[in-house]
C-alpha cells in the first residue's frame, strides 16, 4: 500500500480550551518525531449568533477578544509539547466539523487531532459526533485522544521509545487504511501487534446478550486464522514488524483493546470505521467509543472511503 498523506504538511490541532484538547495535543506530539509544524484551530460562532438560524452546533459563542485568548492558550500548549505551532481563529456559523475540514484542506494537513472528554451516561450519545462528521468529510486520518480516568493531566509528552502500535483488525477497508496511515505517521519499521478478537462458533450458543456480553464476530477457528493472517500481511506490507494476537472474546471488544494497549504500553491504537447507513455515512462505532472512554492514548480512525486521492483535485 502507498500512503496518500502529505509528508511535510502540518498537524491540524483542534483546540477548544479544554484539558481534553490539551491532552490530545500532548498525545499527538509523541506520534511525530519531531512533532514539527502544527496549526492550532479554534472555531467559534460570532457574538450574538442566532444558533437556530445557524443550524449548526459544536462551537462556542464568544467575543473576538475572548477567542484570541483561548487561541493563544492553545498555541502555548502546542509549543510546550514540542510543536512549531501557529494559531488560526475562525468565526463561522458552520459546524465545527466543517470548519475543521476546511482548515485541513487549506493548510494541507497531514493529520487531524481531536480531544474527546469523558461523557456521562446521558451524554454518551454525543461521544465522537465531531470526529464522525470529520471522518465523513475528510481523506486524512483523524487521531482522537480520549480522556479516561487514568489520563495524565499536565505532564509533558513522553518520547515514543520504540513503543508498539496496536492494530485493531477486522478485515475491513477502513482497518487497512488505518494501518497505512499509521505507518506514514509513526514510521512503518516500528513494532506492531495485530489484534483480532472473535467468538468461536461452538461457544456462541452459551453466550447471553446484554451490556457486558462479547460483541466480537462469531466464526470458526479456521476463518479467524485466515482473517488474522490477512491483517498481518497488510501490516507487514506497510512496513511494520508485526506479530499476531488472536483473542477468544469473553468480554466487550473495547475492553480487550484497552487492556491490551495498557499491557503493551502501546503508542497508538489504529481502528477502521465502517459505513453504517443507507447514505453511506460513518458513525463512530461502539467499539471506538468504548476505547476512547476507557483509554487515554491516541486512537487513529480511518473510514473505508475518502473523497479522493491526496491531493484532492481542485
Amino acid at each position: 500500500m502507498t500512503s496518500s498523506l502529505p509528508q511535510t504538511g502540518p498537524a491540524l490541532l483542534c483546540w477548544d480550551g479544554s484539558e481534553a484538547a490539551a491532552h490530545a495535543i500532548r498525545g499527538a506530539a509523541t506520534l511525530l518525531e519531531p512533532p514539527g509544524p502544527a496549526v492550532v484551530v479554534f472555531a467559534h460562532f460570532p457574538p450574538k449568533t442566532d444558533l437556530a438560524e445557524a443550524g449548526a452546533v459544536g462551537a462556542p459563542t464568544v467575543s473576538e477578544e475572548a477567542a484570541e485568548d483561548v487561541l493563544e492558550s492553545g498555541v502555548r500548549t502546542a509549543r510546550a509539547a514540542g510543536f512549531d505551532a501557529t494559531g488560526v481563529r475562525i468565526a463561522s456559523t458552520s459546524s465545527a466539523a466543517q470548519v475543521i475540514s476546511d482548515a485541513a484542506e487549506q493548510h494541507d494537513a497531514r493529520l487531524i487531532v481531536l480531544g474527546q472528554a469523558r461523557r456521562s451516561a446521558i451524554n454518551r450519545y454525543f461521544l465522537g459526533s465531531v470526529a464522525r462528521e470529520v471522518l465523513n468529510a475528510e481523506h486524512r486520518p483523524v487521531v482522537v485522544v480520549g480522556s479516561s480516568e487514568t489520563a495524565p493531566t499536565a505532564e509533558p509528552p513522553v518520547a515514543s521509545d520504540g513503543r508498539p502500535v496496536l492494530i485493531c483488525w477486522d478485515g475491513s477497508d477502513g482497518a487497512a487504511r488505518a494501518i497505512e496511515d499509521a505507518a506514514a505517521i509513526v514510521g512503518g519499521t516500528r513494532r506492531a501487534t495485530v489484534l483480532f478478537a472473535h467468538v468461536p462458533t461452538e461457544s456462541a450458543r452459551g453466550i447471553l446478550g446484554g451490556f457486558s456480553a462479547p460483541d466480537a464476530p462469531i466464526m470458526g477457528p479456521a476463518d479467524a486464522e485466515v482473517l488474522l493472517e490477512q491483517g498481518l500481511r497488510v501490516a507487514r506490507e506497510a512496513g511494520f514488524e508485526a506479530s499476531a494476537l488472536p483473542v477468544i472474546a469473553e468480554r466487550k471488544t473495547s475492553e480487550i483493546i484497552a487492556s491490551t494497549a495498557e499491557a503493551e504500553g502501546s503508542l497508538l491504537i489504529t481502528m477502521g470505521q465502517r459505513q453504517r447507513s443507507r447514505l453511506g455515512t460513518l458513525v463512530l462505532g461502539s467499539v471506538a467509543r468504548g476505547v476512547l472512554e476507557a483509554d487515554h492514548r491516541p486512537v487513529l480512525l480511518a473510514g473505508p472511503t475518502r473523497p479522493g486521492v491526496y491531493p484532492r483535485s481542485r
